[in-house]
């Protein structure tokens, strides 16, 4: 089917969710049912008194999936999609999975590279009551050299906790003079420096980020980016992390840094390479070196914790 065509019909379908979308203001547009859109604006969600029929919703969520070019989960009639269109990342679940109707969330893609100085909250000494550990006026400048001199670090938080923009803060601080090599599985994260190739997961051609990861240590990088580590993929990092590729950048969703790392041996053991949890996790302690974890709170995104991964021992990664 012609895409142009496909782009009219989309416009068309989108009604109302139109000027939502292109307002600047506009983080997220969430459609829980035909009568019920909300929007986050500033960090706070609000009812965005508009409506999209269960046709339009239907319309959108097929055209996006033609135009997208992207394998989705049918389950009978439902039907799961995530993928990315223009400046937006698109999750879509269509009835009867949806109970009450299509059910579609616009994700915008960050178009600013924040620095890390904007995830500092304000009086994060040591001591301080809200648990942030580092001293504030001294743990950012040791994150900017872990950056700069090669260390492996993970980012950790919650969904919408800010993992995207802060991994854009460090990859602005790797040295311009290195090569990087950045896997997706949703394109989302932007890159500045000069010398770098980008590769995004593709189930609709059985590419996956394993894949994507074996391919990449053929690319000569010098720094290997994941945007979200989420299965079997992880054993591949932890591989490449302890063969020489230091550096290494990555996300994954947790609580905080030690559930991270924890999270981080129950995905490696799904590659079923017949491991056990133990060896598991010192090879993790051996190639990991630090952790930042990063909240939303009150609507901003902050760092809430830094820690160094010092060794593993009677059952427990030793931090600081």
């Amino acid at each position: 089917m012609d895409k142009s065509y496909l782009e009219r019909l989309l416009d068309d379908a989108l009604g109302a969710l139109s000027p939502l979308l292109e307002d600047e203001t506009v983080r997220e547009v969430m459609v829980n049912a035909p009568d019920d859109v909300w929007i986050e604006r500033g960090g706070k969600l609000e009812a965005a008194g508009v409506s999209c029929s269960a046709g339009a919703g239907r319309t959108m969520i097929q055209v996006l999936l033609a135009l997208s070019g992207r394998a989705a989960q049918h389950f009978g009639e439902g039907l799961l999609l995530d993928t990315a269109w223009r400046d937006w990342r698109l999750s879509a679940v269509l009835p009867p999975v949806a109970v009450r109707g299509p059910a579609l969330c616009f994700r915008k893609h960050g178009s600013t590279v924040f620095p890390l100085a904007s995830f500092l909250a304000q009086g994060t000494t040591k001591g301080s009551d809200d648990g942030i550990r580092q001293d504030g006026a001294t743990w950012p400048q040791r994150l900017v050299q872990w950056v700069r001199t090669g260390r492996n670090i993970l980012v950790c938080g919650a969904t919408g906790a800010g993992k995207t923009a802060l991994l854009n803060a460090l990859i602005g601080l790797i040295p311009a003079t290195q090569r990087l090599v950045v896997i997706e599985d949703t394109r989302e994260l932007l890159v500045r420096q000069a010398n770098y190739v980008t590769f995004e997961a593709n189930p609709a051609c059985q590419v996956t980020l394993r894949d994507l990861l074996r391919q990449a240590l053929r690319f000569r990088p010098d720094r290997l980016v994941v945007g979200e580590v989420r299965g079997a993929e992880a054993f591949d990092l932890v591989q490449a992390m302890n063969t020489g590729h230091r550096g290494c950048l990555g996300t994954l969703h947790a609580n905080h840094a030690e559930d991270a790392l924890h999270r981080l041996a129950q995905l490696v053991l799904q590659a079923g390479m017949g491991w056990s949890e133990e060896a598991v996790a010192r090879q993790i302690a051996r190639t990991v070196h630090g952790v930042v974890h990063v909240e939303r709170l009150h609507g901003k995104r902050r760092i809430r914790d830094l820690q160094q991964l010092e060794g593993y021992e009677n059952g427990r990664y030793r931090m600081s």
